[in-house]
């Protein structure tokens, strides 16, 4: 069983501005996902992870779908292009700076 992260994550906009690289405002669900990831710097940051940070979840109860997850990646990827989000299929996720 994988490790779950629990991560603080700021309500406000303007903590946007202490993302370096972003492009665009990012929503309350993928600041969570982006500080979550930042929490795991180095690591993979397992799926349960994520999911707690965005929902709240307790790790026993029913996950929404996946691909919600995958949403919040692909806009990330496109909302602070100076990073590198890897996919570990099955696993998570991690966080690279770009070289």
């Amino acid at each position: 069983m994988s490790e779950v992260l629990r991560v603080s994550v700021p309500s406000f906009d303007t903590l946007d501005a202490n993302i370096p690289g972003v492009v665009e405002p990012l929503t309350r669900n993928e600041r969570a996902v982006y500080y979550c990831l930042e929490a795991a710097r180095g690591r993979i940051c397992p799926g349960p992870s994520l999911y707690r940070a965005i929902y709240g979840l307790k790790p026993e109860c029913d996950m929404p779908d996946e691909t919600i997850i995958r949403v919040y990646i692909s806009k990330l990827r496109q909302k602070i292009p100076n990073i590198n989000i890897i996919t570990h299929w099955g696993i998570g996720y991690s966080l690279e700076d770009v070289k």
